[in-house]
């Protein structure tokens, strides 16, 4: 019979780890002393016990239903739980759940983060209402279940979160570095056996590199929201480059009149876009008019910089995923951390006299086994979604490099249409330099007076406009660098893990422990 909740809450020691082990219907296979001794059973009770022994009835079924979907999928469960003591006391633990070889692996500890605890409850309140009320209509628990569901994913979504799984990838590591900041380390036990102190050293450089890859992971996330604001960056300077051809032509136009009656039509055997570097004043000027070249020229140049903005929104919109896959990685990182703890503390206990040794080899092979698992399917999805935007991100630059050849050429071809620039007293020079005095400042110089049909204000226009798109331009250069070198820093982290040296090291510990 289900002990009746007695409104008493008892709390869990910070450096207590549950550990136990299901089948997969849930049946209690593993358990550890904490466990025991927080649940207030027997251990002998709880071997061969559905897990659900210590459920409380606040728990929604909504949850638990999740969990199950999850898990059969393969994918780990975190959350806060509540539970129920055999004397009736309440006890909350933050539970990590993860799949291994058929059957379930659950490390548990007690709640570090009280907001995110606190906004599970508050969860939990409303989804159990909904589903108490629907047992009263006369719906069955598997139909409740279902009800609860729906209330849950509409306060996730209340929240701020499309799924449960969203949920986990934010809550979970800020959980499991709250512990971190509070729990108390590993005892070194320098009395205690060779094999336990070997055991507890290669736990600390387990816990060491995953600590490291953790920071490494928090610091790629915060390149990414770089990553994103660059590639909005980006497309803002190619459509600034789009408005500086754009009003550079029209300058054109006002200075050169008859552009303006359309008096010159240009055909082209090729695209010019594509020949960009053949694309110089002799070769176009033996087709028409270098003014009308450059004026064909505009509808093309700004068709490939809208199609190139419209690739940079997609690059943004496909940044997504590797975030996703980036924070599903760090979830995993968090519950592979707490795996490691739950090893060392496990060891600690085995020295303590508090857990048996005989079955230490198997305990500590599991949480072993577990702890790789997760961090292989989290590497593997994560290096194909950064491999693929590394790819993505290669193919945006040389188009950008594609475009900017194109603008290049075209402005070489604006260059020599453009009216000189005047000097102060009416002098001009080919070089667009500006004398004091009006002497001579290059080949082609010429002196006068400011002339009056207008030319001398097409020349400042001019010059004003090559000025902008020159800016233009570089900003989207520069704009593009910078894409390339966060995409790199953040396809980098995955490397920063050694999988290798960390499998080396949990087998030496799986070893290890069948010497204790």
């Amino acid at each position: 019979m289900s002990p009746t909740p007695s409104g008493l809450f008892h709390d869990v020691p910070i450096e207590d780890l549950f550990f136990s082990t299901t089948d997969a219907k849930g049946v209690i296979d593993e358990a550890n002393e904490v466990f025991a001794r927080n649940s207030r059973y027997e251990r002998s009770e709880l071997l061969g016990a559905p897990h659900n022994i210590i459920r409380h009835p606040d728990m929604p079924g909504a949850v638990f239903k999740a969990t199950w979907d999850l898990l059969g999928a393969g994918h780990p469960v975190c959350a806060y739980v509540k539970n129920l003591a055999r004397d009736g006391s309440t006890y909350w633990a933050f539970a990590t759940i993860v799949p291994i070889a058929g059957r379930f692996l659950s490390v548990r500890a007690t709640p570090c983060d009280r907001t995110a605890r606190d906004l599970f409850e508050s969860l939990y309140a409303t989804v159990r209402e909904a589903e108490i009320a629907a047992r009263d209509a006369g719906a069955s628990a598997r139909e409740a279940a279902d009800v609860g569901s729906e209330v849950l994913g509409k306060a996730l979504a209340e929240n701020g979160f499309g799924s449960y799984t969203e949920l986990q990838r934010d809550l979970v590591p800020v959980e499991v570095t709250a512990r971190e900041q509070v729990c108390p380390p590993l005892p070194q036990l320098p009395d205690g056996s060779k094999t336990a102190r070997k055991i507890l050293a290669q736990v600390t450089a387990a816990r060491s590199s995953l600590g490291a890859f953790a920071t490494d992971i928090a610091d790629s996330l915060t390149l990414t929201d770089t990553l994103s604001r660059d590639l909005r960056r980006l497309g803002a300077a190619l459509a600034g480059l789009d408005r500086a051809v754009a009003s550079a032509a029209q300058t054109l136009t006002a200075a050169t009149p008859a552009m303006a009656t359309g008096s010159t039509m240009v055909t082209y055997a090729s695209d010019p876009v594509a020949d960009s570097a053949d694309m110089t004043v002799g070769a176009v000027g033996a087709v028409g008019t270098v003014e009308a070249d450059v004026a064909a020229l505009v509808p093309i140049i700004q068709s490939r910089l809208g199609s190139l903005r419209d690739d940079v929104e997609r690059a943004g919109d496909e940044l997504a995923s590797v975030v996703r896959a980036r924070k599903h990685l760090a979830l995993g990182s968090a519950i592979a951390r707490m795996q490691a703890e739950a090893i060392g503390r496990y060891v600690v206990a085995v020295e303590a006299g508090a857990e048996d040794p005989r079955v230490s080899e198997r305990a500590l092979s599991s949480l072993s086994t577990a702890l790789l698992a997760i961090l292989d399917a989290d590497l593997l999805t994560d290096r194909e979604a950064t491999t693929a935007y590394v790819d993505r991100v290669a193919r945006l630059a040389t188009e950008v490099a594609g475009a900017r050849e194109t603008t290049v050429a075209w402005r070489s071809l604006l260059e020599s249409t453009m009216p000189r620039a005047a000097t102060n007293d009416g002098s001009v020079t080919d070089d667009g330099s500006v004398t004091d005095d009006g002497s001579e400042a290059g080949n082609g110089s010429v002196t006068g007076d400011r002339p009056e049909d207008g030319s001398d204000d097409h020349s400042d226009a001019a010059h004003e406009s090559r000025l902008a798109f020159d800016v233009a331009l570089s900003a989207a250069n520069d704009q593009m660098g910078r894409v390339a070198d966060a995409v790199g820093a953040v396809a980098a982290t995955n490397a920063a893990l050694d999988r290798d040296e960390l499998a080396a090291v949990l087998g030496k510990i799986v070893e290890l422990a069948a010497k204790i």
